[in-house]
């Protein structure tokens, strides 16, 4: 009798671990479930908080400008056609950004600057006054003998330095170009007309009208 009774509870034993087994399960796959659809809502609050990011960010104002004008006389009379004839609000703007080549004539750096200031005193013996001697940068220990806009300009006083004996050389750069541009906020259809421009192009030729971000 007494195996009769251990079998039945080793039966009992086996069907409660069998149901606890499968208890667990379903509620690992609703955990699973329920993870995946946390997930899946996340994604999706995700895309709609970029996309609500996209919206809210700021925008860059932006301006046209129209120029280059050579001086602020210039620019005034053109802002004076301007405003007369259409609701633009122009203002001057004096811009940096733009180069312009010149042409850079120098003694070529010495090997010290005891014998870069020798030059320099020869240069004084001969009477040259519009130099002098570079102290710092690649070009430390170099004589400076002037910068022109127009090579025949930097060709005379490389001829000019030449006869006093020297060996100075040329060297291509690029110096700041000032511009003045008249500016307005850009909105729709804000753009002077063909008409316009032929008339304005009368006080400074070649003139272009550009998208740029405002001052």
């Amino acid at each position: 009798m007494k195996w009769i009774i251990y079998s039945l509870l080793l039966v009992n034993l086996v069907i409660f671990v069998w149901h606890y087994q499968s208890s667990d399960s379903g509620i690992d796959s609703e955990l699973a479930k329920d993870s995946a659809a946390e997930d899946a809502v996340s994604l999706v609050l995700l895309h709609e908080y970029v996309k609500q990011s996209d919206f809210d960010s700021p925008k860059r104002n932006l301006c046209y400008s129209l120029g280059p004008f050579k001086s602020r006389e210039q620019s005034g009379l053109a802002a004076k056609i301007i405003r007369t004839e259409t609701h633009f609000e122009p203002e001057a703007r004096m811009r940096k950004d733009a180069k312009r080549k010149a042409f850079w004539v120098i003694l070529p750096p010495a090997e010290s600057t005891e014998l870069a200031k020798q030059s320099v005193t020869k240069l004084q013996k001969m009477k040259v006054s519009d130099y002098f001697l570079v102290v710092n940068g690649e070009q430390k220990n170099a004589i400076s003998l002037g910068v022109y806009a127009k090579f025949e300009s930097a060709h005379r006083r490389i001829k000019q330095i030449q006869a006093m004996g020297f060996t100075p050389r040329v060297e291509k750069v690029n110096l700041p170009k000032k511009e003045v541009w008249l500016e307005w906020a850009k909105t729709s259809e804000d753009r002077p007309g063909k008409d316009m421009l032929i008339r304005l192009e009368k006080i400074q030729k070649e003139l272009k009208v550009i998208e740029r971000a405002c001052s």
